[in-house]
């Protein structure tokens, strides 16, 4: 019953984005509904993530993005080394991908490592894109038991 009152009180808008059709009522809608107020965010940032956080929702999109079925879902992240090099200045990043089953260390690391590569390859490129730094990443994939997890 509550949704139904809800939903009454709610108006529908029809729209057609490519037309701009409707969206004048829409921005109206959501203008009057909103109130005024101080920014949470300065205009400059992206995320409220840390850059640790972000780098392992990248590499985890990754991995969702070339390894399939249940595989991604029981891969967990564990972070090995975060740190400058003093030589070069390059940020290197050590992850460690840990996989209940020695089938699922098959699958993410994949042919002859190609599919570990790909990931790899590919979250060093937009990790480097987002920190606007030199990157250094290199992965691992270990068994564990899920008890150890």
């Amino acid at each position: 019953a509550r949704v139904r009152e809800l939903a009454a009180l709610t108006p529908v808008f029809y729209i057609a984005a490519t037309k701009n059709d409707g969206l004048d009522e829409l921005r109206t809608f959501l203008e009057d509904c909103s109130t005024a107020g101080e920014w949470q965010f300065g205009e400059d940032e992206i995320t409220d993530m840390s850059d640790e956080e972000w780098v392992e929702e990248c590499i985890r999109e990754k991995i969702f993005q070339y390894v399939h079925k249940e595989v991604p879902y029981s891969t967990t992240q564990e972070n090995r080394r975060w740190a400058r090099n003093p030589l070069d200045s390059r940020l290197k990043i050590e992850q460690d991908l840990l996989v209940p089953t020695r089938s699922h260390k098959k699958m993410v690391i994949g042919p002859a490592g190609k599919t570990l590569r790909m990931i790899q390859n590919e979250a060093e490129y937009d990790i480097r894109r987002h920190m606007g730094d030199d990157v250094d990443l290199r992965l691992w994939v270990r068994e564990v038991e899920s008890s150890a997890r």
